[in-house]
């Protein structure tokens, strides 16, 4: 526990890499004490890393999004160096490993959160606050399609089974590119099951 600056109190407690509890507090007493913005917090990885796969891994990054934003359902999946069978190596370098989450309804100011997860560990979050303060756009129906699906039907339409994709679901279809030569870029519906 330690007092901030900003007049709150920081509350951290270990377990275990897996259970640990952070929260920050303003300095109201009894029970109007309430918390405030949640702290993001990381998780040693669950899962293999050099052969990650994204849709297999929706239902844990839910649950871990759970802890932080309670309700929150799933918006989009973005993930770099996605191979040819669907499975993503965590330990190349990448800007996007990231499932992103909506609340219903604003929660610390913010309707969406992320949790990324990396080769070093998972990791959650919330993005920018969100200006309505009473409700939050509703999230897209959950992905058809697996990452596995996407890259068969992405192949059928000339992309090279040699590079890795970048791939993005964000609600009704999929991006898939990989750069070089040749360069490959498609939309995909979610239609898959």
């Amino acid at each position: 526990m330690a007092w901030q600056p900003t007049g709150a109190w920081h509350f951290t407690i270990d377990g275990d890499v897996r259970n640990r509890f952070e929260r920050t507090f303003d300095d109201r007493c009894g029970s109007a004490a309430a918390p405030t913005k949640p702290v993001p917090v990381a998780t040693g990885p669950d899962y293999d890393v050099k052969h990650f796969d994204p849709s297999a891994y929706v239902s844990k990054a839910t649950a871990e999004i759970q802890k932080l934003a309670p309700g929150a359902k799933l918006t989009s999946i973005e993930f770099e160096h996605v191979g040819s069978d669907g499975r993503v190596d965590l330990t190349k370098v990448t800007q996007f490993h990231t499932f992103g989450f909506r609340v219903a309804r604003p929660l610390d100011d913010a309707c969406d959160y992320w949790v990324s997860t990396e080769a070093s560990g998972v990791t959650t979050g919330k993005r920018d606050a969100w200006a309505n303060d009473t409700a939050c756009p509703p999230p897209p129906p959950a992905p058809k399609c697996t990452f596995a699906q996407i890259w068969k039907r992405a192949l059928a339409k000339g992309a090279s089974a040699d590079r890795d994709a970048t791939m993005f679901w964000t609600g009704a279809a999929w991006s898939v590119s990989q750069s070089g030569d040749p360069h490959f870029e498609d939309l995909l519906d979610d239609a898959c099951r």
